[in-house]
């Protein structure tokens, strides 16, 4: 998972970086840099680039998204693990509570029956 993390912020900091470039291009427009060519062949070849990178970006853009839902998947199953095991082992203090509260009953209950005892005469337990 952490492998897979680690490709998403590396394809994240790239395609930042492709997306200012792109959106530098498409500011200027396409022409500015097909226009300096010498001769038409030129410009289909600086074309052809243009089409091989804006390829190559979108490919890299599909691979992140790709791996967006695969983190999210295994996400999703270590959240169910992690759900299965909690509700498989009980958490010592829910088999403590009980023994707790019982405790605590006894603690409130103890000068009550003692304050009765001592008004009727009883010998103390303490």
């Amino acid at each position: 998972m952490q492998d897979l993390a680690q490709r998403i912020r590396i394809l994240e900091g790239f395609l930042s970086r492709r997306l200012v470039a792109l959106y530098k291009i498409s500011r200027l427009g396409a022409m500015h840099l097909l226009l300096p060519a010498d001769s038409v062949m030129e410009a289909l070849k600086r074309q052809a680039a243009i089409e091989r990178i804006l390829s190559y970006d979108e490919q890299s853009r599909q691979t992140m998204a790709a791996h967006y839902t695969d983190l999210r998947e295994l996400q999703a199953q270590l959240m169910s693990q992690q759900e299965a095991k909690r509700l498989r082992v009980p958490s010592t203090n829910a088999r403590r509570l009980p023994c707790t509260a019982s405790a605590h009953t006894a603690k409130l209950s103890w000068p009550a029956s003692e304050a009765s005892r001592r008004s009727s005469g009883q010998p103390s337990r303490a």
